[in-house]
């Protein structure tokens, strides 16, 4: 995957993209649909795989402040390589982008990159005081000469699936729900503490209020796992069962730099 960190002109992929624009928090079932239709529409077409996307959430720089965490900004690489995705356009989210108009976004994106195919969900918006909508790139279709497709939301419980709605999943304890909205069992990264309790690794990670959960402690890298039980708010941490006797905290050096991954079980 060829990965910038602008919208500026590549040549071996400039006028033979299909693009997706997004910030894709926690890559939901609603991303996993965008992204479908943006490969198989690239497929297609005969066109290389292209994502626009942020390295901070646009509140944090709109609104001062950040929505907690669904997964980290390294995860979200990995998972657009691990979707073969060719293009990567991963921007820093700045005022000065925030206060470009709709359609001079993309009068440049069209100047720079020159896509053939955008995908994007029904309910993207972008541009200046979030003027621009799906609307508006489909009109500008005809102008710049590429395809449009409007994805759908993906539904949960009759309702759109979204970041905010697995947050507040989370965050109420009910992780049976955000898992099935994520497509995926719910995961977090931990540092442990004195053996008995971790640090979440991202300072604002999304994490119940209070419950006990159920999951698989695991060592990155390694397929070493272990049953395993946290607590909230007292993020305490009991490890219920080793698999096969091979997974044991603390006889893996300096446990409290180590860092582990917990998985609930959904």
């Amino acid at each position: 995957m060829y990965i910038v960190e602008s919208i500026k002109k590549v040549d071996k992929y400039f006028g033979i993209v299909g693009i997706t624009i997004g910030n894709f928090e926690g890559f939901h079932r609603g991303h996993q649909k965008i992204l479908r239709t943006l490969k198989d529409g690239c497929k297609k077409r005969g066109l290389k795989s292209a994502v626009l996307t942020f390295k901070t959430h646009p509140l944090k720089i709109i609104r001062g402040f950040e929505p907690e965490r669904l997964w980290s900004h390294n995860d979200k690489i990995k998972t657009f390589i691990g979707e073969g995705i060719d293009f990567l356009i991963c921007i820093d989210f700045t005022l000065s982008f925030a206060d470009t108009t709709a359609e001079n976004f993309i009068e440049d994106l069209a100047h720079k990159v020159n896509p053939k195919f955008i995908c994007l969900g029904e309910e993207f918006r972008f541009g200046r005081g979030n003027a621009g909508s799906v609307g508006l790139v489909e009109k500008y279709s005809n102008i710049f000469e590429y395809d449009f497709i409007k994805v759908r939301d993906e539904l949960f419980d009759g309702d759109a699936i979204s970041s905010t709605r697995i947050r507040q999943a989370i965050k109420s304890g009910d992780i049976k729900s955000a898992s099935k909205m994520l497509g995926r069992n719910y995961s977090f990264y931990l540092k442990l503490v004195d053996m008995e309790y971790f640090e979440p690794f991202l300072s604002n990670q999304a994490l119940p209020h209070r419950g006990q959960f159920i999951g698989m402690l695991l060592l990155p890298h390694t397929g070493v796992k272990a049953k395993a039980r946290v607590l909230f708010p007292e993020r305490r941490i009991e490890i219920i069962k080793n698999k096969a006797g091979r997974f044991n905290p603390i006889n893996i050096g300096a446990p409290e730099q180590t860092l582990f991954s917990f998985e609930f079980s959904s």
